[in-house]
This record gives C-alpha cells, sequence and structure tokens, in this order.
C-alpha cells in the first residue's frame, strides 16, 4: 500500500484514495443525529460528478472516506455546471503562471546547417522546434490577464498548450507540480471541492453550536491506494471502524457507515455497481468483511493507522 499521507498529495483522475480527518484536539464533529444525516447530504451535493464513493464511517469526532476521483473529462463538465469559476489566486499565481513560463522557456534545437547532409536528422530536429515566436505570443495573450481567468478561462488556456503527456505512471505524483497542467487543474478542483465542503460543515456546527474557531484539526488527510486489494482492505477497515472504536457490536449495529446501505436496497451514496464489482457480488463483500474482522491483526498490511 501507498504510505504517502499528506494534506497536499494530488488528488488525480482515475486514482482511489482514503481520505479522513478528526476533529480538533479530538473533540466532537457531530452532536446529534441531524449533523450526521446534513454531512451525508451536503457531502453528495459537493462532491457529485467529482468523485465515486466506495465507503464511509462517520463517528462522533472523525470520519473516513473511500473514495475514487472520477475521469478529467467529468470533473471539468461538472466544474462548469456548478459554476465552479472562481479558481483561486493563489494556484493561478504558483501554478497556472508556471504554464506559461515554461512554454516560453523551451529551448530551441537547431536544424542541421545543410539539410540535405542528414535529412532523417533535420526532421527530427524540426519536428521538436517550438517557434518562440509562438510562444511569447502565448504569453502575451494570457498572462496580463490570468488573475482574473475563470474556469472556462482556464480550459481555453489548456487547449492552447501543446499537448500534454497524461500516461498513466506507475508511481503517485507527491506534489501538484510534478502533473502535466490539465492534471494539475483537476486535481485542485477536486480539493478545492473537498475543503469548501469541510468548510460548510464547519460553519453550519460553529452557527448551530454557538461556537467559535476551527471545527477540525487540519485540513483533511489523504492516502493513495494503489490496487485492488488496497481499496478492498481500506472499505472494510472504514465499515469496520465503529466496532475498532467500541461503538458498535457488530457492521449493522451503527447507522453512520456505509455497511447496510451496501448490501441492502437502500438510497446510498455509494456507487454500489462498482463496489459490488470490486469485491464480484454483495456475497463477496459480505465475506470479506467477516474475514476482516476474524482476522484483521494477522496482516499488519491491512491496518491504516487511526487519525
Amino acid at each position: 500500500m501507498s504510505t504517502h499521507s499528506d494534506i497536499s498529495l494530488p488528488l488525480t483522475p482515475g486514482e482511489f484514495y482514503h481520505i479522513y480527518n478528526r476533529g480538533n484536539e479530538k473533540r466532537l464533529i457531530f452532536f446529534e443525529r441531524g449533523h450526521y444525516f446534513r454531512f451525508l447530504q451536503k457531502l453528495a451535493e459537493y462532491m457529485k460528478g467529482y468523485v465515486d464513493f466506495y465507503a464511509y464511517a462517520l463517528l462522533p469526532n472523525h470520519f473516513h472516506l473511500c473514495i475514487e476521483i472520477k475521469s478529467t473529462e467529468e470533473i471539468i463538465n461538472e466544474a462548469k455546471k456548478t459554476k465552479f469559476l472562481d479558481i483561486d489566486s493563489l494556484f493561478k499565481r504558483r501554478y497556472v503562471m508556471s504554464w506559461l513560463m515554461k512554454e516560453l522557456s523551451q529551448p530551441n534545437i537547431k536544424t542541421p546547417q545543410t539539410e540535405g547532409e542528414n535529412d532523417i536528422a533535420f526532421e527530427h530536429a524540426t519536428r521538436l522546434t517550438v517557434p518562440p515566436i509562438w510562444n511569447e505570443q502565448l504569453l502575451l495573450k494570457h498572462l496580463p490577464k490570468i488573475m482574473e481567468y475563470s474556469l472556462f478561462d482556464l480550459v481555453e488556456l489548456l487547449n492552447e498548450l501543446p499537448e500534454q503527456d497524461n500516461k498513466v505512471c506507475t508511481k503517485h505524483a507527491s506534489y501538484l507540480e510534478e502533473l502535466s497542467p490539465e492534471r494539475q487543474l483537476v486535481s485542485y478542483l477536486v480539493s478545492e471541492r473537498f475543503r469548501r465542503f469541510l468548510l460548510s460543515h464547519a460553519r453550519y456546527i460553529n452557527e448551530t453550536r454557538g461556537r467559535t474557531g476551527s471545527l477540525f484539526q487540519k485540513a483533511f488527510r489523504r492516502k493513495h491506494l494503489f490496487d485492488p486489494s488496497d481499496v478492498k482492505s481500506v472499505i472494510t477497515y472504514i465499515n469496520h471502524n465503529p466496532i475498532h472504536h467500541g461503538i458498535g457490536g457488530d457492521y449493522n449495529s451503527y447507522d453512520w457507515t456505509s455497511y447496510k446501505s451496501s448490501i441492502h436496497n437502500y438510497t446510498s451514496l455509494i456507487n454500489k455497481t462498482k463496489l459490488w464489482t470490486l469485491f464480484s457480488d454483495v456475497s463477496g463483500f459480505i465475506e470479506e468483511h467477516k474475514r476482516y474482522q476474524q482476522h484483521r491483526w494477522e496482516n499488519e498490511r491491512y491496518y491504516i493507522e487511526e487519525v
């Protein structure tokens, strides 16, 4: 399992993650049943079109989610529909401006002095050359207005940049700078959507409870899940979490995990089609959870450090 856990790990399209956070100083983030209901309702509203949910567990002072990030196209289309137009100025300054500066600094490749001497080399060099005047025009067109750009403007800019290498890499990026411009934007959109959701929950709790200050300990944490076995173990871990903390005696005795809605015909946050495919079917899902409860400590690979 990937061990990189951070508040800044990029959330990239098509990848799975364990998302979690807890209350500041381990204090409560839910105070009554209505708070749990509202958290799930708003989570669905904020993240629809951005991620697929495979598991969740809401406990009095922390929560866990297992998610899969949707495709680049789906995320950008959803962001446009939800009027996600106000892109943070820090993102523009730190990342978007670097897209342009990188293009401006593309090296010129000298062609052979005599074209006929080496036609293959000439053809190769010509193909790799990026005309500097094109780069300057791109910079002059976008740079003066970049801090005012909306999502639509950034998508237009991406379409003008040279085609990026978005091939799947066996090593997950640790930092946003390691991604192509398109993936940087998509990762930002998903992370920002989560941030806004958690901020809305914190504001709601503070207003209804007459409190002030930070509700959560820090920005939400995330771990990348590299393969299906990791995803399955995290799903079972999340549904088992109330039992681990002594809140429920079995999977069916606690209302605020995804277990019951995953196996019954309930309206649910969970993408059941994808979930059941991962475990082969509903029976496989149930059996895997039974095995986890019986043998969870036999192999530490299946243990995720608590928040």
